[in-house]
């Protein structure tokens, strides 16, 4: 039996799927993925054990579905973004663990980058070119800002901090890589060194107007251009595994960042097409085509994926806290299940004046605030923690609505039904109270785990698998919601707006 392997490397777990011709998982395997912590600020995985892992967890979906490794007609792998390493270019060994997207030790090098005299003048020249130009390539520069879940700052971050990184960065004998390349780089003996555009696209490195690494930043930021990746077709050929990993040459055809490929799995794939995960963080994108968005607001372009000549790009904005702060809950023991977290909050008939707002990682677009914290506002004698609970729901769906209504404002494509996934994507509470709020509709597919699906079709696709066609049937609708009466949107548009209100005061907290 033919299959597609994927495999999809999250920030939590470590996933393997073997897909049929149908799309039907045939077999699985979970591992954790261990993030340290070893000093304030800092998030690391080790790569070593990460590799390892990976393997493992691989070798353990083979078996489980007794499968043979030659009837792999390829393998598609996405990771999460902005997550890296550097590593000996001769030896292969890492000069550093995995530096995650979630790591703050950037956050002073941000500030100083900031505050810098070379980007102050880009931001004068951008600003007069845009005026004469009205080029959104010039409106970019104009805004052009440092924080610490880019790449750009924290690999200048490890540059100047790793022992012998920059050194060896300046001989040609450093190797820079996003958790794909890395991956690559094993999975073929250090024969490739290489990414995708997806992957590139969000390291604030790559210029997504001239499709290339950004001459202009790397200067900026005094990158040697030798350490980066080569970057490939998001579906294409990546090379194949060594035969002596797994048994077998499987031709590696997909790297994808996670949330470009869970635009794909989704069926995203015209103009206006918008889809939000709700998995770790809350992600909204929308396709924009062939059109570069540029904003001043900090939502900034990323490309969904390039196969031959189709180059496809996004505009995005995310919360990062959401999934995360579900996990945390339980921790702290607002519920002991989460399949009762939706019952729990219909249990009380408001969040009696509670509101909580997750900055459990800092403030993203428009606040752009590492220092923002989570908060609790609100409590009072009568406060139970069923309205703690019911007040954290309702900030998932005020995060999505706020992100919907920035995208609003700046891009006006006919509304479409939002395509929703990620875990917390099972809440109904969630998602009808997102619906009231925006006044628009959500679909609810019946697979919810699109980011290692995209994967696998596009995996499938490079090697004809697969066609679009077929691809489109395999998306089905489980549930639409729709905003309710309007006169029921009252209360929750007054908490929606003190949710707003203590957003703003998270700011500025760790300073």
């Amino acid at each position: 039996m033919s299959f597609v392997l994927a495999v999809d490397i999250g920030s939590t777990q470590l996933r393997c799927f073997a897909f049929n011709k149908q799309a039907k998982p045939i077999a699985s395997c979970f591992s954790p993925v261990i993030v340290i912590h070893p000093e304030t600020g800092a998030s690391e995985i080790e790569p070593e054990e990460i590799w390892n892992t990976f393997k493992t967890t691989v070798k353990d979906t083979l078996d489980a579905g007794e499968l043979n490794p030659k009837d792999a007609v390829s393998l598609g792998v996405t990771c999460q973004r902005n997550s890296f390493l550097l590593w000996n270019r001769a030896s292969g060994q890492p000069l550093c663990n995995i530096i995650t997207w979630q790591d703050r030790r950037s956050a002073p090098y941000c500030d100083r980058l900031n505050g810098c005299l070379p980007l102050h003048l880009l931001h004068m020249f951008s600003s007069v070119a845009y005026f004469f130009t009205r080029s959104n390539r010039f409106l970019l520069g104009s805004v052009a800002k440092f924080v610490p879940v880019q790449v750009a700052p924290r690999l200048y971050w490890a540059l100047h901090n790793i022992p012998h990184a920059f050194e060896l960065a300046e001989k040609g004998e450093l190797c820079f890589g996003s958790l794909d390349s890395w991956m690559l780089w094993k999975l073929t003996d250090g024969k490739v060194h290489a990414t995708d555009y997806t992957n590139a696209s969000s390291t604030l490195l790559f210029d997504p107007f001239y499709l290339c690494w950004s001459d202009l930043m790397l200067t900026l930021l005094g990158i040697p251009k030798s350490i980066l990746p080569e970057v490939k077709d998001t579906s294409g050929d990546f090379g194949t595994v060594s035969k002596d990993i797994f048994g077998a040459e499987i031709p590696i055809c997909c790297l994808v960042a996670d949330q470009q490929s869970a635009l794909f799995a989704q069926c995203c794939w015209d103009m206006g097409d918008i889809k939000a995960s709700l998995g770790t963080g809350t992600f909204l994108d929308i396709n924009t085509g062939s059109y570069v968005h540029a904003s001043t607001s900090g939502i900034y372009p990323l490309i969904a994926w390039k196969i031959g000549p189709e180059i496809c790009y996004i505009a995005e904005c995310h919360s990062p806290s959401t999934g995360s702060v579900v996990e945390w809950a339980k921790q702290f023991g607002l519920f002991e299940d989460v399949a009762d977290t939706e019952k729990i909050a219909r249990s009380v008939a408001d969040s009696g004046g509670v509101t909580f707002v997750p900055a459990f990682d800092g403030m993203v677009v428009p606040y752009e605030d590492p220092t923002a914290t989570a908060v609790i506002l609100g409590l009072n004698h009568k406060t139970q923690k069923e309205h703690v609970l019911r007040a954290l729901l309702e900030s998932f769906a005020f995060q999505l609505t706020y992100l919907r209504s920035m995208l609003r404002k700046e891009l006006h494509f006919p509304v479409k039904p939002i395509k929703v996934d990620g875990g917390v994507a099972n809440n109904n509470f969630v998602l009808q109270l997102a619906c009231d709020l925006m006044r628009e509709t959500i679909q609810r597919p019946d697979n919810l785990d699109m980011t290692v699906l995209g994967a696998t079709f596009l995996a499938g696709l490079a090697v004809e698998f697969w066609d679009r066609d077929e691809l489109r049937k395999f998306w089905t609708l489980k549930n639409s919601f729709s905003a309710s009466d309007k006169g029921l949107c009252i209360k929750e548009e007054s908490a929606y707006r003190e949710w707003l209100r203590a957003s703003e005061r998270t700011c500025n907290w760790y300073q």
